[in-house]
């Protein structure tokens, strides 16, 4: 999928953002936050994105992987 620079705009919302980025949203709560678990169970085979008051009660399901964290003042490359 390629989008013009005056297209851009209408890019679906999961490719719009803007740098830096200083929080996003618990896929679970809906809660704002600058830290976010990237984790996956039985219940949710896809990744999903856990703030930490979320992440401690998922982590306790069955077949729980973490993949990583989601920092949002991360520094530039």
């Amino acid at each position: 999928m390629t989008f013009s620079s005056a297209g851009w705009a209408d890019a679906p919302c999961s490719l719009r953002f803007d740098w830096p980025m200083t929080s996003m949203r618990c896929d679970y709560c809906g809660q704002d936050g600058s830290i976010h678990y990237r984790i996956r169970t039985a219940a949710s085979v896809n990744w999903r994105f856990a703030c930490p008051e979320c992440w401690k009660v998922q982590s306790q399901q069955p077949q729980y992987q973490y993949g990583g964290t989601r920092k949002a003042n991360r520094r530039q490359r």
